[in-house]
């Protein structure tokens, strides 16, 4: 069976969204995941979308060094990917 993803808090959710944007990213538009689904832009921009309501939510209630951190890493990231 499939990996089971633990939605008990904010974070995790977070993280899930994060993990399939740069999966998406690194398979690129066009190709299919392992459970064969399409990327297309749509579900890449879709998927951003909701990461980053997510993260505003979640980000609100950080520390500023923390956000700091966050932000930073999430940029590095995602640069690195494309």
């Amino acid at each position: 069976m499939g990996q089971q993803i633990a939605y008990g808090n904010k974070l995790s959710l977070i993280n899930f969204y994060r993990e399939q944007l740069l999966k998406f990213n690194k398979l690129g538009v066009g190709n299919r995941t392992e459970t064969n689904i399409l990327i297309t832009e749509k579900l890449i921009t879709c998927t951003r979308r909701r990461l980053n309501e997510l993260s505003s939510i979640y980000d609100s209630e950080l520390t500023e060094a923390a956000f700091r951190q966050r932000e930073y890493k999430m940029n590095k990231d995602f640069t690195s990917v494309s």
